[in-house]
């Protein structure tokens, strides 16, 4: 799911795609990765500045985000310095990374679901589940647990340990046979 690069010493994960202009005014349509709509946009907001767009092995370009507002499915963003669909038209099909720092602190003041990545997951009846490698999201929350499905719903977590990291679940039994 993480996908992060360092460029010119700042690491920065990528987190949606730019897919087409909107209207006239040089808005750009955002698709998220793996937030939701509403998560994508509070990230955002703690990074207007710092928002980088990339094309393949391209240097990254940096935007400032001017607006934005959310669809269901996605967001439409105004950058500075666009102005046009034809300017906006040059910004599609890129991915958007963000600062790495800021995208780890969010996730950890928003108590998200993509936080748990690197958890260990606890059975009561099975033990040691494994390691959490990363987040579906579907119809149900679905953790990746070495190359298992658990999901990730409030009648099957028993608890959850933040200092030791340790997701305790009390999974129905053939679950994950």
């Amino acid at each position: 799911m993480e996908q992060r690069t360092v460029v010119s010493g700042k690491e920065l994960i990528k987190i949606a795609k730019t897919t087409s202009p909107i209207g006239i005014k040089g808005d750009v349509k955002i698709v998220p990765l793996f937030f939701n709509v509403e998560e994508l946009n509070g990230l955002f907001s703690l990074c207007k500045n710092e928002i980088y767009l990339v094309r393949g092995s391209e240097f990254p370009k940096r935007v400032s985000l001017s607006s934005s507002r959310e669809s269901k499915d996605h967001l439409s963003m105004t950058f500075e310095g666009i102005e046009t669909r034809t300017q906006a038209t040059d910004l599609s099909k890129l991915d958007v990374y963000v600062p790495y720092p800021i995208y780890s602190k969010y996730v950890q003041d928003t108590n998200n679901v993509f936080g748990y990545i690197g958890y260990m997951v606890e059975d009561r009846k099975l033990g040691a589940v494994g390691k959490v490698t990363d987040v579906l999201r579907q119809v149900q929350t679905l953790l990746v647990v070495d190359d298992k499905l658990v999901p990730f719903v409030k009648e099957f977590v028993e608890s959850i340990d933040y200092n030791n990291k340790l997701i305790k679940t009390n999974l129905p039994e053939g679950l994950l046979e």
